[in-house]
């Protein structure tokens, strides 16, 4: 599997790969080339979510109108319909303004785009030299081919897949974020208010010593989960989650499930579609702490799969 290596840390692209094991190969880059290469490598050539991949292709092929031909290919070639908020994402991507922490200062220099949402003038420059471009080019037809193979049966008006796996990352990127939330910050849920959409995240074996109320499915179209602690049922959460307020009624809550985070393999949850919250909160308070929180009685847009199901729950 090619993204073991593109994930590989001391890797990144197939570049690298190549001038580090394989003696006959004689293409150099400077260290900006390899680093557009490990981006686009590392970062999205999942193919999970296609609109950066074809905004780099129409680049390459040095179309002026950006954005107006990316609306079109998006809209022929995938009944994709881009939103305001998704064209800024695009346009925090592919101009370096969407990572944050470590990600952001590694790639800081691989700018695709303009603020204008036009090429990059140092990327076309760069696109001079055959080699690059057409290794930029490779992973990027690699990238859309993996999206149209395993990414393409969209759940509802979403990027997503029922029952494909994603990071905390690509969650961010799918939903149309402005910029990256580290995993700390989501903690189980993040309501962006942006885009109206709250993402539950839940690691269904919890350990020996985790909170006496546990998430847990009922049946396979029925989950409670737990609020942050500590959140009264009056709380901004509750509103969230209840929609009770005018600004509430189109929230989206899109469920995200791993059986273990202690996994090292398991980095990524499964999507398991919109969930809907049911009558009112619960309240209950921690056994260790005291701290108040709350239930959360949830129906399954879509019954969870049978050997999904199984998996999660044995």
């Amino acid at each position: 599997d090619v993204q073991l290596m593109f994930q590989n840390k001391s890797l990144g692209c197939y570049h690298t790969f190549l001038s580090k094991y394989e003696k006959d190969y004689h293409i150099h880059f400077s260290t900006l080339e390899e680093k557009y290469l490990q981006f686009i490598s590392s970062k999205l050539s999942s193919g999970k979510r296609v609109e950066e991949l074809e905004a780099i292709k129409l680049i390459i092929k040095k179309r002026t109108n950006l954005l107006t031909h990316l609306k079109e290919t998006l809209n022929s070639d995938y009944k994709i319909e881009l939103p305001d908020v998704g064209i800024e994402t695009i346009s925090n991507i592919l101009s370096q303004n969407f990572m944050t922490g470590s990600s952001k200062k590694t790639f800081e220099k691989a700018v695709f785009l303009d603020e204008n949402f036009e090429s990059s003038p140092q990327f076309l420059k760069l696109l001079n030299n055959e080699d690059f471009k057409n290794q930029v080019m490779e992973v990027v037809e690699y990238a859309i081919d993996k999206n149209k193979k395993e990414y393409s049966n969209r759940y509802k008006n979403t990027d997503f897949c029922l029952y494909s796996k994603y990071t905390y990352e690509d969650v961010c990127r799918l939903l149309n974020w402005e910029k990256n939330i580290v995993p700390l910050n989501i903690g189980g849920y993040f309501y962006d208010i942006r885009t109206n959409t709250l993402p539950v995240f839940i690691n269904y074996d919890k350990a020996e010593n985790a909170i006496a109320y546990e998430d847990r499915f009922v049946t396979q179209a029925h989950l409670i989960a737990l609020s942050k602690h500590p959140r009264k049922i009056d709380s901004s959460d509750a509103d969230h989650f209840f929609k009770r307020t005018d600004e509430d009624k189109d929230n989206k809550i899109l469920l995200f499930i791993r059986k273990n985070k202690d996994d090292k393999e398991a980095k990524e949850f499964y999507f398991l579609g919109e969930i809907y919250a049911q009558g009112e909160p619960i309240p209950i308070k921690m056994e260790k702490t005291g701290d108040d929180a709350f239930e959360i009685n949830y129906k399954l847009d879509v019954p969870v799969r049978e050997d999904i199901y199984e998996y999660i729950v044995s």
